[in-house]
């Protein structure tokens, strides 16, 4: 046991080999063989692996173009609002003669009429509330509101027309002859001297009547147009039947058509009826008659709200004795209707 002849050996017992000698050519050998395995094996795994990423990438280059048009065509419906719901109030919802309950006065709520949060008043026909009134249009106003409208255009055109020539020439060769005639170049800054008009055209103005007929041209010619424009909408409210609250409300309507067929407003019966439903009957006898029925009077209208079956029904007792009653309980008139 002690002799280095029986030392430990991996060939085996009793042999005479160097222990380095023997091993170091078997880790060579078994290194190679492991790393050339290894590198077989990686080969054969990554080959596959290689040819699946090629196919892939040449297959992402041809749905490239294809995707990226379907991310512009998707991008605006992701992006896109939903379209708000337009607000729908429970008299939209009535048929034309149908009656409600108004939970503000608690009161029952005619057809047309409208709560006032202003007045707090249930106000029939109501159209807006006019604080040059001061108060709200309605029923019984509502002629006395078109009057004042279309009596202050008229007279503002009027200041309009009074002003226009003296507003031509409060600057040119006529103003300056005035002047000069009046000797008004020749005085001095502390002296005045009264600038007469001329015999031959007196609408020149003066030095001093300047600035009022200018400010006069200015304000009716602005304020005019603005009440032109306001009168000529509720002429056409007047003439289809219309308030303010339902052509608001209506325009949702005249873009709808049913079955092909526009919509059409049911208060409406033709523009004659119209007026005549705002001026009473004596306004439809001619241009003459349109013009004397707006002219000042302090009669209540002369027809119903509303009309019933497309027709004007004269309101009971309407005119004293000399007028026939017609009976217009749940809506139904039994007597003469005017149309």
């Amino acid at each position: 046991k002690g002799s280095n002849s029986t030392a430990y050996s991996p060939v085996g017992k009793g042999s005479n080999f160097d222990e380095e000698s023997q091993i170091s050519p078997l880790m060579a050998n078994s290194t190679e063989q492991q790393n050339s395995s290894y590198n077989n094996q990686t080969q054969s795994i990554l080959q596959p692996l290689q040819m699946m990423d090629q196919q892939y990438l040449q297959n992402s280059q041809k749905h490239q173009p294809q995707q990226t048009q379907q991310q512009h065509q998707q991008q605006p419906i992701q992006n896109h609002k939903p379209i708000p719901l337009p607000k729908i109030h429970n008299w939209q919802l009535l048929s034309p003669t149908e009656w409600s309950y108004c939970r503000n006065s608690h009161q029952p709520k005619p057809p047309r009429s409208h709560f006032d949060h202003v007045t707090n008043a249930l106000v029939l026909n109501m159209d807006h509330y006019c604080p040059w009134m001061f108060n709200t249009v309605g029923y019984f106003n509502y002629r006395y509101f078109f009057n004042f409208l279309c009596f202050v255009t008229t007279g503002l055109f009027y200041g309009m027309c009074i002003c226009l020539r003296p507003f031509l020439h409060l600057s040119g060769w006529a103003y300056r002859h005035q002047i000069r005639e009046s000797g008004g170049y020749q005085v001095s800054l502390r002296q005045i001297k009264v600038v007469h008009h001329l015999k031959k055209n007196s609408f020149i103005p003066t030095p001093d009547e300047r600035s009022a007929v200018a400010f006069a041209f200015m304000l009716c010619l602005a304020v005019g147009l603005a009440v032109l424009c306001l009168a000529g909408f509720h002429l056409y409210l007047v003439l289809s039947a219309q308030s303010t609250i339902e052509f608001h409300g209506n325009c949702a309507k005249r873009r709808r058509k049913t079955n092909g067929v526009p919509w059409k407003n049911p208060y409406s019966v033709g523009w004659r009826g119209n007026w005549q439903f705002i001026y009473g009957k004596k306004s439809r006898s001619g241009f003459g008659g349109m013009i004397t029925g707006m002219l000042p009077s302090g009669r209540e209208p002369e027809y119903l709200p509303i009309p019933i079956n497309g027709t004007l029904v004269r309101r009971k007792n309407f005119g004293g004795a000399k007028s026939k009653k017609v009976d217009v309980e749940m809506g139904s008139a039994k007597d003469k209707r005017v149309g």
